[in-house]
């Protein structure tokens, strides 16, 4: 993880790590403190000693009986082990707060920076890819940030417990037993080093197991056609039998960490019992807390070797979120200014092509407050193209496309004319939920409005015949609806604003005759005589008196045709 975004989550989430920082100082506090009363336990000569300091501090005696003493401290232990359960609960809660705060953060930023691209350059993101850090990579920095945080808490208690434990027990036997856990730790590295190609090959298979089931997904219906069951099933128990490899080798890894780890555990406490008896002769109260805190230092030798494996494992995930959040940062563009009214477009020698394919070459082009254009021409010429670059989707390769306001020529971009363009085609995605969430998702509009803006793109004798009316769902991207109703239902957004522009792309290719005629002429009722309309459709006889004709073919405009 970088420096400057670990250090921006710390500010972030100052408050609560300042809380975790400080409980990963009590805690280990009263494990050593804790370890101690137990070594009193044992020793109750030492025990009756410290009580008797305590007892004259406040001016009493202390009592006599060594039984009492004992419990005494046990009840003390049993204190300190409460309120030690009680600080482990408040910081894994704590824990889990800042790792998922983090998460919704970085989930938040990849979404927020996407959607301050252009159009055209957050369309060319790489869709499974994009999903892929969204759902299974996004959380990969929250963990990570807290894994830091996890060792820091280890190293801490590590330090504590060891200085703690020093002021009953030999100096040497501390250092031998802080080794045996180090060197547990150096001979693991090579395990630890293997878990950052596991988490590259992680990284990938997953990558390519989302964009199988979605192929899958949405080629039903040509995997029972052509009856392909077979062929996707092979496919996708291929790519699964690939993922294969890096989730053995990574149970493998971590089980050799653990196995290791508790081997070391059990010749550190053979090889303590070993020095303790032959070289110091140390009494049994002092080898009991020694061996307690043996065991609490390989809990904590354990937890940093964890976390050192969770970020080998998880970091080509981590260097993968951080390079899209730096590459869509790098392109973002500064917002425009809104339009201020709309008086004229033009386009100059516009050329555009995708991926190096040429689809319009030298579209010139005015439109004038009014004008009402036909474009016309086969499909695959460039007429959808244009008209995204119209709307302001599509930036120009060459040339220049601009608009007029009342403050001059400036650049045509969608942040700038958004609040001025109604923009439709049949590729339009709706949301699932009501026809009146649908139509209006961020709840402006009354009831009477929605019903009105369906009844004019003539929805209102299909709206009676469903059971739920308005309040009836249209499924994902209008699944529950014909495509002759979704294509109304998108075309309703209109009569919901006063647009200066409507670009309409083939937007009633699925109503029969009828039905386009009467929302057409709703349309026309509903614009005003200012309002510029540029229609691209393969139907002839649309009821609108057309000032302009244009012609598309093998992308260039002919702005001379005749109706």
């Amino acid at each position: 993880m970088k420096s400057a975004i670990f250090f921006a989550l710390l500010k972030r989430h100052k408050a609560a790590v300042g809380s975790i920082l400080g409980l990963a100082l009590i805690i280990p506090i009263l494990e050593a403190a804790a370890l101690s009363i137990i070594y009193l336990l044992i020793s109750p000569e030492k025990a009756a000693k410290i009580l008797q300091k305590g007892f004259a501090l406040w001016g009493g005696a202390p009592p006599e009986d060594t039984t009492a003493v004992r419990w005494m401290f046990f009840a003390v232990v049993v204190a300190v082990v409460l309120g030690l359960g009680l600080g482990r609960w408040f910081y894994a809660k704590l824990g889990a707060r800042v790792r998922y705060s983090i998460f919704e953060d970085m989930v938040g930023q990849l979404v927020r920076r996407l959607l301050d691209q252009s159009v055209h350059h957050s369309s060319r993101e790489d869709k499974d890819n994009f999903a892929n850090l969204v759902v299974n990579e996004g959380g990969t920095l929250a963990v990570l940030f807290f894994a830091w945080i996890q060792i820091a808490f280890a190293s801490l208690a590590i330090i504590i417990l060891s200085v703690s434990t020093m002021l009953y027990t030999h100096l040497l036997l501390m250092v031998i037993a802080l080794g045996i856990g180090a060197l547990s730790t150096l001979i693991n590295r090579t395990n630890l080093r293997n878990l950052r190609s596991i988490g590259s090959d992680k990284v990938t298979s997953q990558k390519d197991l989302l964009r199988e089931v979605r192929q899958l997904m949405e080629g039903l219906h040509r995997i029972k056609l052509d009856a392909l069951e077979d062929f996707v099933l092979n496919r996708l128990q291929s790519v699964v039998h690939r993922s294969r490899s890096w989730r053995v080798a990574k149970s493998v890894t971590r089980a050799n960490v653990a196995n290791l780890a508790d081997a070391f555990n059990l010749g550190s406490i053979a090889f303590l019992v070993l020095v303790g008896t032959v070289f110091f002769q140390i009494d049994p109260g002092v080898f009991v807390v020694l061996l307690l805190l043996v065991n609490r230092l390989r809990t904590n030798v354990v937890l940093i070797q964890e976390q050192i494996m969770t970020m080998r494992e998880l970091s080509p995930g981590a260097a993968l979120v951080q390079e899209t959040l730096d590459r869509l940062a790098a392109g973002k563009r500064e917002p425009a200014r809104p339009a201020q009214g709309l008086r004229e477009i033009r386009f100059q020698e516009v050329d555009f092509s995708y991926d190096r394919q040429e689809v319009l070459s030298g579209v010139s082009f005015d439109l004038e407050l009014g004008d009402r254009v036909l474009l016309r021409g086969p499909s695959g010429q460039g007429k959808s193209t244009l008209l995204k670059m119209l709307a302001g989707l599509l930036p120009p390769k060459n040339g220049s496309a601009r608009f007029r306001d009342q403050d001059g020529w400036h650049e045509l971009r969608l942040g700038a004319l958004r609040d001025r363009i109604f923009f439709c085609d049949s590729d339009l995605f709706l949301f699932p939920g009501s026809l009146t969430e649908s139509l209006d998702p961020i709840g402006q509009a009354t009831q009477e409005e929605i019903f009105l803006a369906l009844s004019n793109a003539g929805l209102a004798s299909d709206i009676e015949l469903m059971p739920q009316g308005v309040a009836s769902q249209v499924g994902e991207n209008g699944s529950a609806l014909s495509q002759g109703q979704r294509q109304r239902l998108l075309l309703a957004r209109l009569f919901l604003r006063q647009p200066s522009m409507i670009i309409l792309d083939e937007a009633t290719a699925n109503l029969d005759v009828d039905k386009e005629r009467l929302a057409v002429q709703n349309l026309l009722d509903h614009i005003g005589p200012d309002t510029i309309l540029v229609v691209a459709t393969h139907r002839q006889g649309m009821p609108v008196d057309f000032t302009k004709v244009w012609d598309m073919r093998d992308g260039r405009l002919d702005t001379n045709s005749a109706a």
